[in-house]
């Protein structure tokens, strides 16, 4: 058996003639278009024209990119089995082959496990003869908590950084208080690292899934994201960092390299975003308050109950003792409350600014803003 890094979480594992891709963004954006490549990948769709299967771990566009699968060949897409549908759903809405497995053979002894650890993320184990290769990709830490069933783990693809808006997109901080959070960002993420590859035992262990600069107008927040770089990470003495294009082999041990590799950066200033070719909107007040109190219904029914001021650019929902300001294009915000785009998606992407009194993380203010929109 052998793995193939190709760029952010994607990796082709192989053994004895069969091929599965892992987690494939292969277009150059993401995340409305904010994300991209830190270098263009040194790839086209046509490499990939004999693989047979695919692999998604989650619903995140930088693991399942759309414009990639319907370029791919249609192969079964292996999914774990979830309790929400969505991630299912959404790929059977492209017409694609959608497989819910927990254990599947893909080949002469070659197999897959593949688990969820919540209600998104999910890992996968594969086997090729009495290899194992174990790709939690970025669901960090909530693997480390499931893999005690392993004899051993030959190769870990372990993902090493967290995206997310935290600290690039909060005013509350000025530019030197957020170089010092990011540090203080990076060293976490890489403690829950290598505290996974610790916890697996594995022989070797990749950096992966961590890989993306912002493009367009907020690429000015690309040295605040506390992201660093693969050929910067240090997990422990068995540390592999593949090039793209490489070949890990589990069999010699050894890197097998591939083409060159192409190290020109990626122009990030000046693309414009998905929203941003759209007209601008007017948000009117009878519509807004439909939103809000549709929204605040919701909550109540579900016992729950805001206690924040939110204002979401200067229009306020909700009254409590602290603050969340949120300001965004009102492209963006017309397409969120009409379900055309995502706020974790937006959140995600570096879109919105935040500004937050007292500094406090709500994790759960956060995840019930998915619901925010008509």
């Amino acid at each position: 058996m052998k793995v193939q890094y190709i760029g952010a979480a994607c990796i082709l594992v192989e053994h004895k003639g069969a091929k599965v891709l892992c987690d494939p963004w292969l277009s150059d954006r993401a995340y409305y278009g904010s994300w991209t490549h830190p270098q263009p990948l040194s790839v086209s769709l046509n490499d990939f024209d004999d693989i047979d299967f695919i692999y998604i771990s989650h619903i995140y566009p930088d693991h399942l990119d759309v414009a990639t699968l319907m370029e791919l060949p249609r192969v079964p897409i292996l999914i774990a089995s979830y309790p929400d549908m969505m991630l299912k759903q959404l790929l059977m809405d492209f017409k694609l082959n959608v497989l819910e497995v927990s254990a599947f053979a893909l080949g002469e002894d070659f197999l897959v496990g593949i688990q969820a650890v919540d209600d998104i993320d999910s890992f996968a184990v594969f086997h090729g003869g009495d290899k194992v290769l174990l790709n939690t990709n970025d669901c960090l830490p909530l693997t480390s908590q499931r893999i005690d069933f392993l004899d051993h783990v030959d190769f870990h693809c372990v993902g090493y950084a967290g995206a997310g808006p935290w600290p690039q997109c909060f005013d509350n901080y000025d530019d030197e208080e957020k170089k010092k959070l990011a540090g203080v960002k990076a060293s976490m993420f890489l403690q829950a690292s290598r505290a996974a590859v610790k916890k697996s035992k594995a022989r070797y262990y990749m950096p992966f899934a961590g890989e993306y600069v912002l493009q367009g107008k907020f690429s000015k927040l690309n040295r605040f994201r506390g992201i660093p770089y693969i050929k910067d990470v240090n997990l422990g003495p068995n540390t592999v960092r593949l090039k793209r294009m490489d070949w890990w082999n589990l069999e010699t041990e050894q890197v097998e390299h591939s083409y060159a590799h192409q190290e020109v950066s990626v122009p990030v200033v000046g693309r414009l975003y998905d929203y941003e070719h759209d007209e601008e909107p007017e948000i009117t007040e009878e519509f807004w308050d439909g939103v809000v109190n549709k929204w605040l219904t919701s909550l109540k029914n579900q016992g729950q109950e805001l206690q924040q001021t939110i204002k979401i650019n200067g229009m306020e929902l909700g009254r409590g003792d602290s603050l969340l300001e949120i300001t965004l294009d009102e492209r963006l915000l017309w397409r969120l409350l009409n379900k055309q785009a995502h706020w974790k998606g937006a959140e995600i992407g570096s879109h919105l600014t935040f500004n937050r009194t007292p500094d406090i993380f709500d994790r759960g203010l956060h995840r019930r803003f998915s619901n925010f929109h008509i």
